[in-house]
């Protein structure tokens, strides 16, 4: 006997799964997303436990867009994919027509053909929008009607349980990533597998509808040692349902040089080592980066291989910085950016102003100073300390905006490859 897994929207069924769930589902759910509900006999939850367990994964629609991303499945690449399935799409429709002399046939194939011709992304987002925030008619549509409209062809799939099977690209997951577009960022996305589960496809623990996803971790490198034991617990805390799919790498326990001209060296030695993993090379926002960097303008990098410096920060706009003239209050943005500056009001602020930057060494390549935030270490030791209250406090992150900064790092990490097609298609 059958059994079957759904994938859904809400109440709207997106995927039906006969007698396995999907490798997919281990990129867009984690282990903390199956959960186990009480039903009654007629399936209405409830609050207290039954002889009747189902079986769930579920996240918000917002937390799915998020892992989607970050694996390559961006609205950029949406577009793409949508216009090479019209033209796949009316080309065989074409072929069609010439190579059958059935009249039935080809007055059917005329309507298809016209419908798929005269379809636009944005013209199925409405429609789509529509349907997910107002609901849909239950009528019967036949095969045959489903073509007279973009909202019949969308009620049609969704009957039949089949709704990203029937979008137009060439992928599930591309399809989901365009329903959770669509969607409000609060909606669930569910996957029951309950029938799965009791029909012993998924063995006797629940957790294998998870399957240890193979999917290639992005490597981040920085300049140093520091920025990792910033970064890595910011990310862990800020972003826990996304921080797996990167990893850090600490070159400075194998080379000495360190800082950015470190940095700039090791983009040159991954260049030609032909690694598969997609990499992002973070550079601090000052004059060092700027400088060290100057060797990679004409170096042709792989796409899956980025280079990036902490972004711009407005709190650095008119920041305190001491020099031969004193006191000054100056933009240091592109000058002092280390990854100090990032950690936030609480700590980067005393009594009475904040942390002052100190210049240094004059540069003549970039016709800068190279400016340093005073007092480093009493600073990072100030954020281990946030870092373990938050770890005790996670609920308080959300709504602090000192971690504001830190997270436009991130931000700019997630969007950095949005232009970069997935490396394996579901």
């Amino acid at each position: 006997m059958s059994s079957y897994g759904e994938l859904a929207i809400g109440n709207i069924n997106l995927l039906s799964c006969q007698n396995h769930a999907p490798d997919f589902l281990s990129l867009i759910f984690s282990r903390e997303n199956i959960h186990k509900f009480y039903v009654d006999e007629d399936r209405n939850l409830v609050t207290h436990r039954t002889d009747y367990e189902t079986y769930w994964l579920v996240a918000k629609s917002s937390l799915i867009h998020e892992r989607l991303k970050i694996l390559g499945y961006t609205e950029v690449n949406l577009q793409t994919q949508f216009k090479k399935f019209i033209i796949d799409k009316v080309d065989d429709l074409i072929n069609d027509c010439y190579a059958f002399d059935d009249n039935n046939f080809k007055e059917k194939t005329h309507i298809e053909l016209f419908f798929w011709q005269n379809l636009t992304l944005e013209k199925l987002r409405n429609s789509l929008v529509y349907l997910l925030s107002e609901g849909f008619s239950e009528i019967i549509i036949s095969e045959s009607e489903c073509f007279n409209s973009i909202e019949n062809y969308l009620t049609f799939s969704i009957l039949n349980g089949d709704l990203l099977l029937s979008l137009p690209f060439n992928s599930y997951l591309f399809g989901l990533l365009f329903v959770v577009i669509c969607s409000n960022g609060n909606s669930q996305i569910s996957f029951d597998f309950t029938e799965l589960y009791n029909g012993g496809y998924l063995g006797n623990d629940c957790d294998n509808v998870i399957s240890d996803a193979k999917f290639e971790k992005i490597i981040l490198i920085t300049e140093g040692s520091t920025d990792i034991s910033i970064l890595e617990p910011s990310l862990k805390l800020l972003y826990p349902a996304i921080q797996r799919f990167y990893s850090f790498f600490d070159f400075s326990s194998f080379n000495k040089e360190g800082g950015a001209g470190g940095l700039a060296n090791m983009v040159k030695a991954f260049a030609g080592a032909g690694i598969s993993n997609r990499m992002i090379f973070i550079f601090d926002n000052d004059t060092a980066a700027k400088d060290a960097q100057r060797s990679l303008i004409n170096l042709r990098l792989p796409q899956h291989f980025k280079i990036m410096n902490y972004p711009y920060l407005e709190s650095a706009q008119n920041y305190p910085t001491v020099g031969p003239n004193g006191l000054v209050y100056m933009d240091v943005n592109g000058l002092a950016g280390s990854i100090e500056m990032y950690l936030g009001e609480d700590i980067l602020k005393n009594e009475k102003d904040f942390t002052p930057v100190h210049w240094k060494g004059y540069i003549e390549s970039c016709k800068a100073y190279q400016g340093e935030i005073q007092y480093k270490r009493e600073l990072q030791l100030r954020f281990y300390d946030k870092v373990a209250f938050a770890k005790n406090s996670i609920a308080t992150i959300g709504s602090n905006s000192n971690w504001d900064d830190l997270r436009e790092i991130f931000k700019t990490i997630f969007e950095i490859f949005e232009d970069l097609n997935p490396k394996h298609f579901y």
